[in-house]
C-alpha cells in the first residue's frame, strides 16, 4: 500500500485494562510516510499529566514488516494503577521515569536503557505456591563449591536463569528502585 498523511489526536484517551490506567493524547500528531511511521515528540500523558514522549521512527515498507528506532523518555508517569479485583497477579500504582531506546525489528525487538521505579509507588505482585500457606525454612541459605560450580546442582539450577526459552528480545536493561 502507499500511505501518506499523519494520524492527529485531540483530546483523545483510551485506558489499557491490565494496567487500569488511563492515558490521554492530546494536539498529538502521528506522521504516516511511505517508509513507515513518525514519531517527533509524540507525548502520552497519565492522569496526573505527567508525561512519557516517543520520538523516532517505526519503519516499514510493506506495514507487515517493521524495523524500530525510537527514543522512550517518561518523568514520574503513572504506568499502573489497578485494583486487585483488576488484576489479581500484580495490582497498585507504580510510577517510573525511563530512558529508552527501542531498536531491532517486530521478530527481534531491543530495548536498551533505564527505568527507575519512583517514589509514589505501592505495588504488589502475587507469586502463586504450589501449595499456598505452606512455608519451608529449609534451603534459605545454600552453600556452592566455587571451586567446582559444574558440579554443584544447586549452581546449575541458578545458572539455567540466564537463559530462557523466550526467543526474539535482546533487552538490557538498568531498572533502579528507590528506597522510599
Amino acid at each position: 500500500p502507499s500511505v501518506q498523511g499523519s494520524l492527529n489526536f485531540d483530546k483523545a484517551s483510551f485506558a489499557l485494562t491490565p494496567l487500569g490506567s488511563q492515558f490521554y493524547l492530546d494536539n498529538q500528531k502521528l506522521s504516516v510516510t511511505g517508509d513507515g511511521f513518525v514519531f517527533n515528540n509524540f507525548t502520552i500523558r497519565d492522569s496526573a499529566s505527567n508525561e512519557l514522549s516517543l520520538n523516532g521512527k517505526i519503519i516499514t515498507n510493506n506495514f507487515i514488516n517493521y524495523e524500530f528506532d525510537l527514543k522512550v523518555s517518561a518523568r514520574n508517569f503513572q504506568l499502573l494503577n489497578s485494583t486487585k479485583q483488576q488484576n489479581s497477579v500484580y495490582y497498585g500504582r507504580m510510577n517510573i521515569s525511563s530512558d529508552l531506546a527501542i531498536t531491532g525489528t517486530e521478530v527481534k525487538p531491543v530495548v536498551d536503557g533505564k527505568v527507575t521505579v519512583n517514589d509514589g509507588t505501592a505495588l504488589t505482585i502475587v507469586v502463586p505456591q504450589p501449595e499456598p500457606g505452606v512455608v519451608t525454612r529449609e534451603g534459605i541459605v545454600e552453600f556452592v563449591d566455587m571451586s567446582n560450580p559444574a558440579a554443584d546442582t544447586l549452581f546449575r539450577k541458578y545458572d539455567s536463569l540466564n537463559k530462557t526459552s523466550v526467543l526474539g528480545m535482546d533487552i538490557a536493561l538498568n531498572i533502579e528502585v528507590k528506597k522510599e
